[in-house]
């Protein structure tokens, strides 16, 4: 098995909890993952986003 892609899916498991909101500490916790690492993944979520042409979701207040 590819275990970045395994460690990304977990990410995603985390982060589709629609009430909570993350902090990169609390997903690397979370994960028993560097922050490091959390942070490169959500920035590759990221810019993958945005590659494709979507649209990030807009926060409202």
């Amino acid at each position: 098995m590819i275990q970045s892609l395994l460690r990304a899916l977990e990410l995603l498991e985390y982060l589709k909890e629609p009430a909570h909101d993350y902090t990169i500490a609390e997903l690397a916790d979370a994960l028993q993952l560097p922050r490091s690492t959390v942070h490169r993944m959500l920035q590759t979520f990221c810019e993958s986003v945005s590659w494709s042409g979507m649209s990030s979701p807009t926060p409202t207040s």
